[in-house]
């Protein structure tokens, strides 16, 4: 009865919220085809600005719906636009890239409440990456036990930032992987996490000292493994685009199929992958693990399995990058 009377309490601050406000709870910046131009994009949700990061902010963004219609102002720079959301609450819009920097405010507002301010960050986004370091999240570097579907959302809405713990020794191997580059890597950070965790990933990630990069998560939640696999395929397709040419490490662990889609994506030769690191976790067979390293020597990828921290910074200049 407890239970049934906190799900109804939840259902009804969601209601409550709706009736008035916008929440910005994804957003970034990507570069485009033409060199000088940004891309701003993200999606709007009903409800009153917040800040993402609590219990209740999770719960709520999860119930929010759509401001489709609604309008907004995004400003990148010193340069605004104003925007109607479509019918999923998305904006896409196009800018010119500020001189100068590699760091780039970007910030969006209500364009119907006199222009209160929805959410702003400062996006790091190089003109050109030495090397592209594609990470999944959860429990690649984010301790989340995606296996355990109770355990996930336990962690995953439950459990408050100072809570979440990092896959041991990975913030201190990122930035060395950062390090190695000479500051010209990059990193995105890419989830199927729905954009109402967003902020609350963003904050793990820089509490615990991850390098600077791009976060990307999906739209509402990710049901089915199907969803997962389109999400970060169509994804890997896109930042093959976008960073044309750059070599790829592609990062991810065992728990779901991350590495049958780095995979999928290294054969069709969209990108130079310089390699694929996977963190075993339980569960992890013998078949699969053969299975993956056939296709990994098929395709000519180096392939990395680690389970301890060790293991991974030892392992890493099998796939090309030296570090500390």
């Amino acid at each position: 009865m407890r239970l049934r009377g906190a799900g109804l309490l939840v259902a009804w601050l969601a209601v409550a919220a709706a009736a008035f406000g916008l929440d910005c709870p994804s957003l970034r910046l990507l570069p485009e085809e033409r060199s000088d131009r940004l891309v701003a994009e993200g999606l709007v949700r009903k409800g009153r600005p917040r800040d993402g990061t609590n219990r209740r902010d999770r719960l709520r963004g999860l119930l929010s719906r759509p401001a489709s219609g609604s309008e907004i102002l995004v400003t990148v720079g010193s340069e605004t636009q104003r925007l109607v959301l479509d019918e999923r609450g998305a904006f896409r819009a196009v800018f010119s890239r500020p001189m100068g920097t590699g760091t780039i405010s970007v910030s969006v507002a209500d364009g119907a409440a006199g222009g209160a301010e929805l959410r702003c960050m400062r996006q790091v986004l190089p003109a050109t990456a030495s090397l592209l370091v594609v990470s999944d999240v959860d429990d690649t570097i984010l301790v989340s036990q995606v296996t355990k579907r109770l355990n996930l959302v336990w962690n995953s809405l439950l459990r408050s930032l100072p809570g979440r713990q990092p896959v041991a020794g990975t913030p201190e191997i990122y930035r060395n992987i950062y390090e190695s580059t000479g500051g010209t890597g990059f990193f995105v950070y890419l989830s199927a996490s729905p954009a109402a965790l967003e902020r609350f990933i963003g904050s793990f990630l820089a509490c615990q000292g991850f390098p600077a990069g791009l976060l990307i998560t999906g739209d509402g939640i990710s049901g089915t493994q199907h969803q997962t696999v389109a999400h970060k395929s169509a994804w890997l397709e896109r930042l093959s685009e976008l960073f044309r040419g750059a070599p790829m490490l592609l990062v991810g662990d065992s728990g779901e199929r991350d590495p049958e889609i780095y995979l999928a994506f290294a054969g069709r030769r969209l990108a130079p992958v310089k390699g694929i690191v996977i963190r075993l976790i339980e569960g992890f067979d013998a078949e699969r693990e053969t299975r993956i390293r056939r296709e990994a020597a098929a395709n000519g990828v180096p392939l990395l399995l680690w389970r301890e921290p060790s293991e991974l910074r030892a392992g890493l200049a099998s796939v090309g990058v030296r570090i500390r």
